[in-house]
């Protein structure tokens, strides 16, 4: 699969697992467009980020949820529109998902940027780790990006963006997160609250196991 190919289906799937469909068509042209709004801005973003070596930060998180989120609060068939302190920022709301309870708001700048503080110092040193170990640590920050759920919506998605961001940096070939894998495979580390299950899918879709 090239790469135009490769991102559309990547946000294709990212978005069928939140119950969004989008026109594949529409999602290549707007890759081949170079556009910098929506979930494809999104994901050029970062794919940039990653080709210039550059170290994430929260500021490049925020900017990925507003784009992916405005796109979604564009659409006039969606009943529950997002306010605007929740797009780009941090929620100060408590949520859950299914019956799972996420962090305390007031816990989630913390949170968050003890993770920023992981992720660059894993990138620091990334090009010295096997392609596994890098791998695993990815899982690991994807795993801990979801478990704070840093915004009012839109963190499934971010969070696999991101990933695919982790990936390219560490050059490692990106694969799918896929509505088929949602409820058997990828949803189950996050409802176990188990870190080592997460490892284990990265590692399956890596090797084409799932």
């Amino acid at each position: 699969m090239n790469r135009v190919g490769f991102i559309a289906n990547f946000i294709e799937q990212s978005d069928l697992i939140e119950g969004i469909k989008n026109d594949l068509d529409k999602l290549k042209r707007r890759i081949k467009n170079n556009a910098s709004d929506g979930h494809v801005g999104a994901m050029l973003y970062l794919e940039r980020l990653a080709k210039n070596r550059k170290l994430l930060t929260e500021e490049d998180i925020k900017k990925v949820q507003e784009l992916i989120v405005a796109e979604q609060e564009k659409d006039p068939d969606k009943s529950e529109q997002l306010t605007s302190e929740f797009v780009g920022e941090y929620r100060t709301i408590n949520v859950r998902v299914a019956f799972n309870i996420m962090p305390d708001s007031n816990d989630v700048p913390k949170l968050m940027s003890d993770l920023i503080n992981q992720i660059r110092g894993w990138q620091r040193k990334s090009n010295n780790l096997s392609e596994i170990e890098n791998l695993a640590k990815i899982a690991d920050i994807h795993y801990l990006f979801e478990g704070a759920h840093p915004f009012a919506d839109g963190n499934g998605r971010t969070g696999r963006a991101i990933a695919f961001y982790c990936m390219l940096y560490a050059e490692i070939q990106p694969f799918l997160f896929t509505n088929h894998d949602k409820h058997d495979f990828y949803y189950l580390p996050l409802a176990t609250k188990n870190i080592h299950l997460m490892r284990y899918y990265f590692m399956a879709k890596f090797s084409n196991l799932i």
